[in-house]
C-alpha cells in the first residue's frame, strides 16, 4: 500500500548527517560533521526547530551512537571516530538560571569508540586502542569489563570486522556477528563476560533487536536482513540450553533485468538500512528492488511492516517513495529512524538534508509534548559537554566561546599541488615522496563519501581509518 506523509520538520543543514535518533516523539538528536568540524545538536519537537535547539561541537565525528531514556532523563552514548577515539556518554539539561537547554557530559571512555549498545549503566563498544575488541563500559562507574575471546581468538575471518549488535539478555551477552551470535555469561564480581557458547546463523548483513507482541515470554528476537530478505531470529532458554528459531518475514526481491541499453547488472543489495520502531513492533527498510541500470531514476522506496512471529508480513507493507525536489534524497547515505507508535519518520542524510515526516495522525501533528521535559531532572548539573571538551582536548584551550567548532584531529587528504613536505604530512605520510601529478584531486582512499576509504569503512565493517602502506616488490 502506498502513503505518502506529511511533512512535519523539512531542514537543509551545512554539514553531512550521521546518525538521528527520534526520542519519545518529540527530541530529535542528530549528529552531523565534515573534514573539520562534528556536531550534535537536540531539535524539540513541541516548539519550533529554529527556537528549541540546542548545540554542541565534538572532537571528533559520531560513527555510531545510541539514545535512551533513563530515569534521570535522557541519555546518549556517542562512538567518536579515530579523530578522537573515545566514547562519550551525554545528557540533555535544562540549567536553572537559562532557558535553552544545554549538553552535559556525564562520562568519558579515551580510547574506545563504535557504539553498538547503551542499556541502562552499560556502553556496548567495539573498537579499543583500535583493534576491534568488544567490550562493556559501565558509565556509571567508569569500570570496563573484559570479553574472554571466544576458542580460536579475534584474529578469525569471521571476527575480525566488528560485530553488528551487542544485546544484554538478563545476566547474558548476545553478540551478533555475521555469520552467528556469541553468548557471554556476565560476571559482576570479577568484572569480565566469559565466554558461554556460538550459535550457528546464515548470512546477516544488518541487525535490529525487535518485541513482537507474540513472542514468548523471556525470549530475545531481531530482525535481520540476511541473503533470503528480512528474517526473525529469536532465541529461547530451554533448562541449560539456548535455542534459535529462524523465519523470513519478507522475501528478498527479484533482481530486475539488465536494461536494454545493455548497461552492466544491478550488483547492490535490494534491501538496506534496516530500522526497529521505538516499540519493537514494526520495521521500516530503504527497498531497491524498483531500481534498474536502464531507468532515468534510481527510485528506492521507503517500506513499512509489523513484526509478527511465525507469518509473512507482505499483504501490510507500507510504501513511499520521495520523489519531490524537497525530499531528502534516500540513496544519500540515508540516516533513518522512526517512532511507530506516533508514526513520525525521520530521514538525513551527506548531504545535509533532514526531514520529519508524519504517517499517524490528520492533520499532522505541530506544537505538542508527548512525555515530560526530558531535559528537566533534580540534582546539580553535570560539566557542559564544551567546558569538559575544553580541558579534556588541548587544541581547545584558546577557545573561550562554545560557538566556536573544535578542531578535528585529521591529516588532510593528499592533492596534486602538494609540496615533498606536504605530501609527508598528509593522510599519505608512509609514502615515499615524489608523488605530485598522479592526484587531480583527492585520491580514491582519502575517506570521502563512495571512495574505497569510505567503502571499506561503511559497506565492511572497517571503522578505523584506511592508510597507505609500503608497498615492496
Amino acid at each position: 500500500m502506498s502513503s505518502v506523509p506529511a511533512t512535519l520538520v523539512r531542514l537543509d543543514l551545512s554539514l553531512s548527517v550521521t546518525w538521528v535518533q527520534l526520542v519519545a516523539g518529540t527530541w530529535l538528536f542528530v549528529a552531523s560533521s565534515n573534514d573539520r568540524e562534528s556536531k550534535l545538536s537536540c531539535y524539540d519537537l513541541a516548539v519550533k526547530p529554529t527556537q528549541g535547539t540546542t548545540h554542541a561541537y565534538l572532537p571528533g565525528r559520531v560513527r555510531t551512537a545510541k539514545a535512551e531514556i533513563q530515569e534521570d532523563g535522557v541519555v546518549l552514548a556517542l562512538g567518536l571516530a579515530h579523530e578522537a577515539q573515545a566514547v562519550y556518554v551525554v545528557t540533555l539539561r535544562k540549567p536553572e538560571s537559562e532557558t535553552p537547554n544545554v549538553f552535559c557530559q556525564l562520562a568519558q571512555l579515551q580510547g574506545s569508540s563504535h557504539v553498538l549498545m547503551l542499556s541502562g549503566n552499560f556502553v556496548g563498544c567495539a573498537v579499543r586502542g583500535g583493534l576491534n575488541i568488544p567490550h562493556l563500559f559501565n558509565w556509571r562507574t567508569g569500570v570496563v569489563y573484559e570479553m574472554e575471546p571466544p576458542p580460536g581468538g579475534l584474529d578469525l575471518p569471521a571476527r575480525r570486522s566488528v560485530p553488528h549488535l551487542m544485546v544484554l539478555w538478563g545476566d547474558q551477552l548476545v553478540v551478533v556477528r555475521t555469520n552467528h551470535l556469541e553468548i557471554y555469561d556476565i560476571r559482576h564480581d570479577t568484572r569480565t563476560a566469559s565466554f558461554s557458547q556460538v550459535i550457528e546463523v546464515s548470512g546477516i548483513w544488518e541487525v535490529s533487536v525487535c518485541s513482537p507482541v507474540d513472542a514468548p515470554p523471556q525470549s530475545l528476537s531481531f530482525v535481520a536482513i540476511s541473503p533470503a530478505g528480512i528474517e526473525m531470529l529469536s532465541l529461547h532458554k530451554l533448562d541449560d540450553t539456548i535455542q534459535l528459531d529462524q523465519s523470513v518475514l519478507v522475501q528478498m526481491p527479484t533482481r530486475p533485468e539488465p536494461g536494454t541499453r545493455r548497461l552492466p547488472a544491478i550488483e547492490h543489495p535490494l534491501i538496506c538500512s534496516l530500522r526497529v520502531g521505538a516499540s519493537g513492533r514494526r520495521m521500516l527498510w530503504i527497498s531497491a528492488a524498483e531500481a534498474s541500470a536502464d531507468a532515468l531514476k534510481y527510485p528506492l522506496r521507503l517500506f513499512q511492516a509489523p513484526i509478527t512471529t511465525g507469518t509473512t508480513t507482505e499483504n501490510h507493507h507500507l510504501c513511499s517513495t520521495f520523489e519531490n525536489d524537497e525530499d531528502p534524497a534516500l540513496w544519500g547515505v540515508a540516516s533513518l529512524d522512526f517512532d511507530d507508535a506516533l508514526g513520525l519518520v525521520t530521514v538525513a542524510n551527506v548531504f545535509g538534508e533532514l526531514a520529519v515526516f508524519d504517517y499517524g495522525s490528520e492533520p499532522p501533528f505541530r506544537e505538542h509534548r508527548w512525555t515530560k521535559d526530558l531535559a528537566c531532572s533534580p540534582g546539580p548539573l553535570p560539566p557542559r559537554l564544551s567546558s569538559v571538551s575544553e580541558i579534556t582536548v588541548p587544541q581547545l584551550q584558546s577557545l573561550n566561546s562554545s560557538k566556536d567548532p573544535i578542531p578535528l584531529n585529521t591529516l588532510p587528504a593528499l592533492r596534486r599541488s602538494m609540496t615533498d613536505e606536504e605530501m609527508c604530512q598528509s593522510r599519505w605520510c608512509l609514502a615515499r615522496p615524489p608523488l605530485r601529478n598522479h592526484f587531480p584531486s583527492e585520491y580514491l582512499w582519502a575517506g570521502t563519501p563512495c571512495d574505497d576509504a569510505w567503502l571499506l569503512n561503511h559497506a565492511y565493517d572497517q571503522p578505523t581509518p584506511a592508510y597507505l602502506e609500503k608497498l615492496e616488490d
